[in-house]
């Protein structure tokens, strides 16, 4: 929900968005956001949600099995019920879930950030699609089409208000 000052900045930002022409890449802005830390948990969970990762670290599991139930038979370094393995596992996760979680923040803070670009486009897109149906109604006026053409019949953009198709309306029926 706005509150009563987000409404001001939204007006500077559509303004700031109009005079500029330019709408920036989402992604850029992002990534030159992002700290060393931040890259590097972003790349291992990229690294951890890959099936690469999933298959060489099941074949690191039987192959640790392997070695202390069948290979190492005389001297396993981590005996039957694998405790060291377990103490791995456990460390392991216990470290990769926050950097999944941080990963997932910054993601969806760039959703967010490319909501808002959206928004701020679409916005522009509107207000200049208004103004070119203004300028259209303009030359209308200045115009002298044949009786019974208009371009006021056209249906104007959902953004306008009553008010100004009515006041459309009502120029047209004045010229007729």
């Amino acid at each position: 929900m706005l509150r009563k000052g987000d409404n001001m900045k939204y007006n500077q930002s559509i303004e700031k968005l109009i005079e500029t022409h330019r709408v920036k890449n989402v992604n850029i802005v992002h990534s030159e956001q992002l700290t060393f830390g931040q890259e590097v948990s972003d790349k291992i969970a990229e690294v951890a949600g890959s099936w690469k990762f999933i298959i060489i670290f099941l074949c690191l599991l039987v192959l640790w099995i392997i070695l202390n139930s069948w290979v190492l038979i005389t001297k396993p370094f981590d005996p039957y019920p694998f405790i060291l393995l377990n103490l791995i596992l456990s460390c392991i996760a216990a470290l990769q879930a926050p950097i999944i979680m941080m990963s997932q923040n910054r993601q969806e803070a760039k959703d967010r950030l490319r909501s808002e670009n959206d928004f701020l486009v679409d916005q522009k897109a509107e207000i200049i699609i208004e103004e070119l149906y203004k300028k259209l109604c303009n030359i209308e006026e200045k115009i002298d089409f044949s009786p019974g053409y208009s371009l006021a019949r056209i249906t104007a953009p959902a953004s306008f208000n009553g008010k100004t198709v009515k006041e459309l309306q009502l120029r047209q029926r004045k010229t007729l």
